[in-house]
């Protein structure tokens, strides 16, 4: 299992330990749903947050056996309301429009480009990233063998491919 999934479980397993008093006389599947909305709207989250949040709960107590000395899971999921919660929660999430970040203007990338011009590492992964129209992530994970140069097809212009393989662009668009 990824260590960040561990993670959150254990961050989530925190959380529900440290429940406001309020909720402790609660059963967990209601006072775990209440949690979640009390953090999520006071961290203005969206649904499809509040979507992965109730299902990293969910996972953390099915396998509590592997963070705790307790010896046999929670299963949230045989819980109608809680089986609500989610299906409502990414019901909300495909209803909900989505907000692309803005993109970076031409005056923006030139400032940000000269101003990175002394370290190359940071000024090849910003002209990667405008010319690949890619996220820093996809740029992170690129390996040598995965960018390719072909002929020049104008002066100072060479056409180049670049493979992303793992990541949000390679998960959408496929490697």
């Amino acid at each position: 299992m990824n260590p960040q999934v561990r993670i959150q479980h254990r961050t989530w397993l925190e959380n529900l330990r440290a429940m406001p008093q309020d909720l402790l006389s609660l059963p967990l599947h209601t006072a775990a749903v209440e949690l979640v909305r009390r953090m999520g709207c006071a961290r203005h989250w969206k649904w499809s947050t509040m979507a992965r949040h109730y299902v990293s709960i969910q996972v953390a107590l099915l396998q509590l056996p592997l963070y705790t000395n307790q010896t046999r899971p929670v299963d949230l999921a045989r819980e109608p309301e809680w089986r609500q919660a989610i299906s409502g929660a990414r019901r909300f999430e495909r209803e909900s429009e989505p907000q692309p970040p803005v993109p970076l203007s031409v005056e923006e990338y030139k400032r940000v480009l000269t101003a990175v011009r002394v370290d190359p590492e940071s000024h090849a992964f910003l002209v990667l990233m405008w010319a690949c129209a890619a996220r820093p992530g996809d740029v992170t994970n690129l390996l040598v063998k995965d960018i390719h140069f072909a002929e020049e097809v104008a002066p100072r212009s060479v056409r180049m491919q670049v493979t992303v393989r793992r990541g949000k662009g390679a998960r959408f668009r496929g490697p």
